[in-house]
């Protein structure tokens, strides 16, 4: 099942909490695609996150997860997205986030391999020669197009061949 990025983000967002470590847009933007693309590499190609992954200009982006916590800027974010609920004159908030379910136990692998790297430090791993961005930015238009979609089978493919390389000892 895919989950909206925003729901990643929020899982993302409850571990840091739980562990006491700061985490900013760019860093949060960042560990919600190296999620997806684990769970890409790992899954048989399965996405974890619903919507598109873009190419902007600082790397990889899920423009959703964007938009939800821009307003915190180059600041730790401080609290979690809401998404409004309800009908007629009822409104409810509801924190949207993964349950409980394999998923989940990735993006806590996710989050403890990657918790300590800035967002510049993550910044510098998406930007790579070797990475879906660069290939999308600098080769595939995306340069000249910002918010080019990177698709999922070249990120599952970049993924697999990281687990591969981790399998073999390289």
């Amino acid at each position: 099942m895919a989950y909206d990025g925003r729901a990643v983000a929020n899982t993302i967002l409850g571990f840091a909490e739980r562990d006491g470590v700061p985490v900013t847009p760019m860093q949060l933007v960042k560990l919600v695609y190296i999620a997806h693309g684990w769970h890409l590499a790992l899954s048989g190609s399965k996405p974890l996150v619903r919507q598109p992954i873009e190419a902007w200009k600082y790397g990889p982006v899920v423009a959703d997860v964007y938009h939800a916590f821009k307003r915190f800027g180059r600041n730790q974010i401080t609290e979690p997205y809401q998404d409004v609920c309800g009908e007629g004159n009822r409104f409810f908030f509801q924190t949207p986030t993964i349950p409980e379910c394999p998923q989940k136990a990735l993006v806590h692998q996710v989050w403890n391999k990657y918790k300590h790297k800035t967002g510049p430090e993550l910044m510098a791993l998406t930007h790579r020669l070797d990475t879906p961005w660069q290939e999308v930015w600098n080769n595939r238009g995306g340069s000249s197009r910002p918010g080019t979609q990177i698709p999922d089978d070249l990120i599952c493919k970049h993924f697999s061949s990281k687990r591969r390389s981790a399998q073999s000892g390289g």
